[in-house]
């Protein structure tokens, strides 16, 4: 097995090996997106972002996006606790990925990565947190509770505001 490579690597080993397959397994798929594009999913093909953002914004018009910092550990463990009640665990994976993702938080300052939530009514209700390579920022764990619809997609954009900058492309 063979994964992550590009269309040329996948043609020379199906040459090589003649009963091999080639396939495209979204579930491990990344997206890759235009920085300033994304802050405001403006476009046509983002209209569907923006219409979640608009909804979310419009039913939490207190929400506020900061950075995290030491402090808000206590608050993002109740967060994690509530969306780990919402969420189905049954698969290994996910419930390792579960165990993992507290001590990253824990921390992602000392990787040199960056954080930030989403709250409303003083609750938090997303998290999102990655590092910037040269000019692109990933991110490595991005959750928010379901039942705030247009959550994710409004992190996303807030994420990108605050930290697709000075150069991320």
């Amino acid at each position: 097995t063979f994964c992550c490579i590009d269309n040329k690597t996948a043609a020379l080993l199906s040459e090589r090996y003649p009963f091999s397959r080639v396939y495209n397994d979204r579930n491990w798929s990344d997206y890759i997106y235009d920085a300033e594009k994304f802050k405001t999913y403006s476009g046509k093909k983002l209209s569907g972002q923006r219409n979640h953002v608009n909804k979310f914004r419009k039913n939490n018009p207190d929400y506020k996006f900061k950075a995290v910092d030491e402090s808000d550990f206590p608050r993002i463990r109740e967060f994690l606790s509530e969306f780990e009640r919402g969420e189905d665990f049954s698969m290994w994976s996910a419930q390792e990925e579960e165990k993992k993702v507290y001590d990253y938080i824990l921390n992602f300052r000392k990787l040199g990565n960056v954080g930030g939530l989403i709250e409303t009514d003083g609750k938090v209700v997303a998290i999102s947190f990655g590092e910037r390579v040269n000019d692109t920022l990933i991110v490595h764990v991005e959750k928010g509770l379901k039942s705030y619809e247009g959550v994710y997609p409004t992190m996303a954009s807030e994420f990108a505001k605050a930290f697709a900058t000075d150069g991320v492309k």
